[in-house]
């Protein structure tokens, strides 16, 4: 990951400015099974489980330990012979996170150092459509929100945005346009209403590729 949060101080959250190019911030292991196939049964479903440590707080860029692990359903149904396609993930997420302790905080700048336990609900579902051989353009929706240790229900977010995906028999690709179309929870001074804008962004674009073998 990069990071800049020069000239950014917002308390609990960002505690100074860091900046540091491309580095390795943590580890990921997944593993999914398909238990029915949305052609042969009419419907698809799956389940995944991910697990990772990571070592950097992706929004601080702070020394942080994090342990997460998650589960994952996926639901997969065809329409129009199978050039529709509609699919629904439904994932939960339980977090084990410890930061580290920094030397030279502003007098009475919140920074907690005790262990830290979340859960974070993520509900998803798109539709995508085949409009040429191997070429799909869809629309997607994610809300995610999380419960922390001691405050409650820390965030939410609803995202939504158009994709673009092409998929052939050797390799993949998927670019997306994913805006925050509303949030709350925590918040900044002077921070856009109606977005959760500390550990989400306002706008998102990404882009994922895949090899088959």
């Amino acid at each position: 990951m990069s990071l800049d949060t020069s000239g950014l101080l917002i308390d609990g959250y960002l505690p100074g400015d860091r900046q540091f190019g491309p580095r390795l911030s943590g580890i990921e292991a997944g593993l999914k099974y398909n238990f029915l196939s949305p052609v042969k049964d009419g419907i698809g479903v799956g389940m995944a489980v991910e697990a990772s440590y990571n070592w950097i707080d992706a929004h601080s860029g702070q020394d942080k330990d994090t342990l997460n692990l998650e589960t994952k359903l996926l639901l997969q149904k065809n329409y129009l012979d199978d050039t529709l396609f509609w699919a629904t993930n439904l994932g939960l997420e339980a977090t084990y996170a410890k930061r580290g302790a920094i030397a030279g905080l502003p007098a009475g700048f919140d920074w907690p150092t005790d262990p830290e336990m979340e859960i974070e609900f993520t509900g998803s579902t798109g539709l995508a459509y085949r409009f040429a051989p191997n070429w799909f353009a869809g629309v997607e929706l994610t809300y995610q929100t999380e419960f922390e240790t001691e405050i409650g229900q820390e965030r939410w977010s609803l995202f939504g945005g158009p994709s673009l995906h092409y998929g052939g028999r050797q390799w993949w690709a998927t670019l997306t346009w994913y805006p925050q179309l509303k949030g709350g929870g925590e918040a900044f001074p002077g921070q856009k209403s109606g977005l959760h804008l500390i550990e989400k962004t306002e706008q998102e674009l990404r882009f994922k590729i895949g090899y088959n073998f």
